[in-house]
């Protein structure tokens, strides 16, 4: 299968975000703290604890509060964002992972990706602006079943209900209904997730011929560079 690493992606999309950028790192870097906990063999007991303490922690960030390292970050950029309360739905993927999480239906696999990917984009979307609220969320809410899809196709061999062609087509439609539903006038605002959508198109259709290879990383980086330069310039 072609490869669909991610890592590259995000940093591009934030490497191009503008004064957000440092922000977004520290987003990043919650949401990856928080998705090792299903990653990390732990005791089932021991992990529902660590889920506990972090949703108490979420909380404690929304109030003011906060003392994980990664949310007192957050709080130095954007102090009590209701916003934050979002990553609840974050540790509630995490809960679907800690069970063996295994989808046979799609939209089995639609919940958990609307809540392990499509809340942190949400809350992106609506925090960076351009548009009114339910008009990003949408976007963001695209953006993050796009950008899971795909890293479920990384992550996962897909079962014999649900088609990795259709997951392909599923994913590659929602990255452009994200682009898409934004205005113009908010692109300048949105690139970061113009520049993810983008770049994760570009490696979904490199999936879908096995003889090709992986856009490679001097291709994506030129390709974010001109997304984020029109975006820049269409939402001046």
């Amino acid at each position: 299968m072609t490869d669909l690493s991610t890592p590259l992606t995000q940093a591009l999309s934030v490497q191009f975000a503008g004064p957000s950028r440092a922000w977004l790192k520290d987003l990043y870097a919650l949401d990856a703290t928080l998705g090792q906990i299903g990653r990390q063999g732990l005791a089932h007991e021991v992990a529902h604890v660590k889920l506990d303490w972090w949703r108490e922690e979420i909380t404690r960030l929304q109030q003011g509060e906060p003392r994980h390292p990664c949310t007192q970050a957050l709080h130095a950029h954007r102090p009590k964002d209701p916003l934050y309360l979002r990553f609840d739905e974050r540790l509630t993927a995490v809960e679907f992972e800690l069970v063996g999480f295994a989808p046979t239906a799609l939209a089995e696999l639609l919940t958990w990706v609307d809540r392990s990917h499509g809340a942190l984009q949400r809350l992106i979307a609506v925090s960076l602006g351009g548009a009114d609220p339910v008009t990003l969320s949408r976007a963001g809410l695209s953006l993050g079943r796009g950008l899971g899809l795909r890293d479920w196709l990384i992550r996962a061999e897909v079962s014999e209900e649900l088609s990795r062609d259709g997951l392909l087509d599923l994913a590659t439609q929602s990255l452009d209904d994200a682009i898409g539903a934004l205005p113009p006038s908010a692109h300048r605002a949105q690139r970061h997730g113009l520049v993810q959508a983008t770049l994760a198109r570009a490696q979904l259709h490199a999936a879908r011929d096995p003889s090709r290879g992986a856009p490679g990383a001097l291709s994506q980086y030129w390709r974010a560079f001109k997304t984020a330069r029109a975006a820049q310039s269409t939402g001046a």
